[in-house]
């Protein structure tokens, strides 16, 4: 029983470390998807778009806001900008969705 609590607290100290680590991750991601989302929004307001069509990064550059580069998930995901009133989303960090 000594030997078993000590082993279960480093378990868990482990698994919060593991945690830390994919959301110091996440957390960019999720703030580009963010940055994308409002990019398209503004896009589709501007050029009178519908839903059915689908931005190029090349049309949302001028809206993203920083710079005119194309955001780079942490974790090396793509990101996919998707059609208007669609989020976009993120090959690696597939569970993230923007409310």
């Amino acid at each position: 029983m000594r030997v078993l609590i000590p082993l279960l607290i480093l378990l868990l100290v482990g698994c919060a470390q593991n945690d830390k680590r994919f959301t110091s991750a996440a957390n960019p991601c999720y703030n580009n998807l963010q940055r994308i989302a409002a990019a398209k929004d503004n896009w589709a307001k501007e050029r009178c778009k519908t839903d059915k069509d689908t931005p190029s990064w090349n049309d949302l550059l001028p809206y993203m806001g920083r710079g005119t580069n194309i955001p780079v998930c942490p974790k090396g995901g793509t990101y996919i900008i998707g059609q208007v009133g669609k989020n976009p989303r993120c090959t690696f960090h597939r569970d993230y969705t923007l409310p």
